[in-house]
């Protein structure tokens, strides 16, 4: 609680700007109405022998039809009390003198506003700075992308240059002529120490540049890595939804082990599993292997739907009559009492390798009727 303090208009009472908390607040202004109320006590029976009514003093008449006026407080809305009040404060609200409610009231709202105002500057200052870091991310990740280039066109300088430096060798070999000419001709062993220098120089800017190349190459690859990791837990959860023996502890690992053993049959290498497993190896839909894959799985499908069409309880189809001999037979009999016999064997055993001989057995026909 401050030492700063309002007084209620009209009575001798300060009320603090601020409070520990709601319950002191209300304890507060319970004290108010208590004190009021002992002194309006008081009064009442200090003055109660002076306002005793003479005998035959009947007091003013009162005129009939007219009423006596209303009390201007009980036409008044109530005040309500501050939102941040506990269920225990606010139940107390009401035994507060009104005066000191709309004065407290008016302190809450203050401090209300003073709160909002600040949460709202704090926002304000939080999206500027959310602002900057993308700007200068932007600029970041510009200056990375030229630092290759950059780089390239340093080795390229270094290479014309100063060809003549492949080793410490050679720059001994330079340094040991320079001495020798200093004496003899101190122009051109000037001109010796200006390479060297300059090599030098160019060799710490090389130096410089592939350290920046090489941090931005690893937060390139950590970025990766995240996305990555981000990418396999969305995917394994949507796989899980689709296919929930994946989650079960005993069938997963059982379903993927013999997942792996599809894919290494079908051309996959363990080393190449590893590395798309981690993202550092990528597989396009028109690899073979993906081709086949999609294969496998159309083939399924049809494989469904053929045993689909079979009705539960087939009744029997009327036979072909029996050819006599040197009677040629109609063309396609051959293949339609195939698919009929395929029909009435899947409908008795329901196995999907019957339901693909009758599949194979369908696309042969549509093959002998389009030819």
């Amino acid at each position: 609680m401050t030492d700063q303090a309002t007084q209620v208009a009209g009575n001798d009472i300060s009320v603090p700007e601020t409070f520990d908390s709601p319950s002191s607040a209300a304890d507060f202004l319970a004290g108010i109405w208590e004190k009021e109320k002992k002194s309006a006590d008081g009064a009442d029976t200090a003055t109660a022998d002076e306002e005793l009514p003479v005998e035959g003093d009947a007091g003013p008449e009162e005129v009939p039809g007219e009423t006596q006026e209303a009390d201007p407080e009980e036409t008044l809305p109530p005040v309500e009390p501050p939102r941040s009040w506990t269920k225990e404060a606010k139940d107390r609200w009401n035994t507060i003198p009104r005066e000191a409610q709309e004065e407290f009231a008016r302190i809450e709202q203050g401090r209300e506003r003073e709160f909002l105002r600040s949460q709202q500057e704090a926002a304000e200052k939080l999206k500027g700075l959310t602002a900057k870091e993308q700007q200068a991310d932007e600029a970041r990740s510009k200056y990375e992308a030229k630092l290759p280039e950059v780089m390239q066109n340093l080795v390229d300088v270094n290479n014309r240059d100063y060809a003549d430096i492949k080793s410490q060798a050679d720059i001994d070999t330079l340094i040991r002529a320079m001495n020798q000419l200093s004496a003899t001709d101190p122009v051109q062993a000037q001109q010796i120490n200006a390479y060297l220098t300059g090599w030098q120089l160019h060799q710490q800017k090389m130096a410089t540049i592939k350290a920046e190349l090489d941090q931005a190459n690893q937060r390139k690859a950590t970025q990766e890595h995240t996305d990555w990791s981000n990418f396999m837990g969305q995917e394994n959860a949507k796989a899980r939804e689709l296919i929930p023996e994946l989650a079960d502890p005993v069938k997963g690992p059982e379903l993927e082990r013999r997942a792996a053993a599809h894919l290494a049959k079908i051309g996959f290498k363990d080393d190449e599993l590893n590395a798309l497993a981690n993202g550092k190896q990528k597989l396009g839909v028109y690899d073979h292997r993906i081709q086949m894959l999609i294969n496998d799985s159309l083939t399924l499908a049809e494989l469904q739907q053929a045993k689909a069409t079979i009705p539960a309880k087939a009744a029997p189809k009327n036979l072909p009559p029996v050819q006599r001999p040197g009677i040629s037979r109609p063309a396609g009999a051959g293949n339609s009492e195939r698919i009929q016999a395929l029909e009435a064997k899947l409908n008795n055993s329901g196995s999907e390798a019957d339901a693909f001989a009758l599949l194979m057995a369908r696309r042969n026909a549509d093959a002998s009727r389009a030819s």
